[in-house]
């Protein structure tokens, strides 16, 4: 149909990159319609992605981890930190609250690992998330729907640039853990 569409106008369809009969404008609408899905008012929901072990916080609280009397933390005399348990400090994650839009229904999966079974989820947003996905332990993804609250995700492999003319955007396949 589309071939005939393009005979008739005189173009030879066999000769033809389909992009080629698309405008510039064409692709800036394409563009802006996506922008507006994703968008913090449109399709997308709060996602917390959790980076671990990315800072090392050393404990003030305690004298050499063991109270000592007269020492800053009030635990029970010989009796390790409750705070560090001796280790001098402590391991602390840091999280990351931000909006993509997310696809649990696999028949709405377009990754190149949709097919894989461990995918659960999949998530669309813009590029600049690349490395922040890549970086993330886990996420716990669509914070707003009580059915899925706390769950968390990791990803599946690299995060796919995706678009029309232009890789703007990206697909994320998750994994339950």
């Amino acid at each position: 149909m589309f071939n005939d569409a393009l005979s008739a106008s005189g173009i030879n369809p066999a000769n033809t990159n389909l992009f080629s009969v698309f405008t510039d404008d064409f692709f800036a609408q394409h563009e802006k319609a996506i922008n507006t899905l994703i968008a913090d008012t449109g399709c997308s929901v709060p996602c917390t992605l959790v980076f671990g072990n990315c800072r090392f916080l050393n404990c003030d609280n305690c004298s050499n981890s063991i109270y000592t009397p007269g020492g800053p933390a009030p635990f029970a005399n010989g009796q390790l930190c409750p705070l560090c348990l001796g280790g001098r400090g402590q391991s602390v994650t840091e999280e990351e609250c931000w909006n993509f839009v997310v696809e649990f229904n696999s028949k709405g999966f377009r990754s190149s690992k949709a097919r894989d079974p461990k995918v659960e989820a999949e998530t669309f947003c813009r590029t600049e998330f690349y490395e922040r996905i890549r970086a993330c332990e886990y996420a716990i993804l669509d914070n707003c729907n009580e059915c899925r609250w706390g769950e968390r995700y990791k990803p599946i492999g690299l995060p796919e640039p995706c678009g029309l003319k232009f890789k703007n955007f990206i697909l994320t396949a998750w994994e339950k853990i």
